[in-house]
């Protein structure tokens, strides 16, 4: 069975995956931390991590605790 299409979400939305992988970005950098540590530390692959700092992939909650954990910050301060 082949599923349908979903519609993209809302450009509001897009907004805020933009804005939380800017807060992932800065968080990574105050904590002097490249992209390639944060995939070392967290297991997930470099492109996974480029491509939510870009805005442009919608991470799973365990996604957000990998990189929240790699990165020494609670998941909260991801949203704040």
């Amino acid at each position: 069975m082949v599923r349908p299409k979903s519609a993209p979400p809302p450009d509001w939305v897009l907004a805020r995956r933009a804005v939380f992988g800017a807060r992932v970005r800065d968080a990574r950098l105050y904590a002097n931390l490249t992209q390639q540590a944060v995939c070392e530390r967290s297991g997930l692959g470099r492109a996974t991590v480029q491509e939510i700092e870009a805005g442009r992939a919608a991470p799973t909650v365990d996604t957000v605790l990998l990189l929240a954990d790699a990165i020494g910050i609670p998941p909260g301060q991801l949203f704040e």
